[in-house]
């Protein structure tokens, strides 16, 4: 009998080895209209919650030819310290 810490680990391990296998995409849900009502869209209500959520910016962003997303291990060469040293502040030891 498994006990719930390892029914968790199990499910949480299950869940990053699926992630890690694919290549996941994000649905942002939008409320057409503040009454609920079908078929309807409030134009300002969905470019308001386009805005807040980043969409616009994102998309702007991606206009401009910068990439969505990159690999973490071209970030990490991209963005390496090439004379990596250790900095000490005031009043730190070195």
């Amino acid at each position: 009998m498994q006990t719930v810490s390892s029914q968790f680990r199990e499910n949480l391990h299950k869940l990053m080895t699926n992630l890690r296998s694919t290549h996941p995409h994000f649905v942002r849900c939008l409320i057409p209209n503040e009454s609920k009502t079908p078929g309807l869209m409030e134009n300002f209500l969905v470019i308001h919650q386009l805005r807040c959520n980043g969409v616009l910016e994102g998309i702007r962003i991606c206009r401009k030819g910068f990439p969505s997303r990159i690999i973490y291990a071209d970030f990490k060469q991209r963005y390496t310290l090439k004379h990596a040293r250790t900095h000490t502040t005031e009043g730190s030891a070195p």
